[in-house]
């Protein structure tokens, strides 16, 4: 578990390959608000939403992984 999504790099990614070498399998879970997302927010921000910024945390963070 990590406190801080943001805190995810190539460097701590890289320590956790060598520190479970008997990993085959990684799963990406996340959740965050979706206020910006919702229909109920007239004009909402929709992804670049303050809200829901932390969307784009998953992407970045499965490319890392993918390396």
């Amino acid at each position: 578990m990590v406190e801080d999504v943001k805190l995810v790099d190539r460097c701590m990614v890289r320590q956790w390959s060598s520190s479970f070498l008997q990993v085959s399998e990684v799963h990406l879970w996340g959740g965050f608000p979706c206020t910006d997302l919702s229909a109920v927010k007239f004009n909402g921000d929709n992804l670049r939403g303050r809200n829901s910024i932390l969307f784009w945390e998953v992407p970045r963070i499965r490319d890392l992984l993918q390396e």
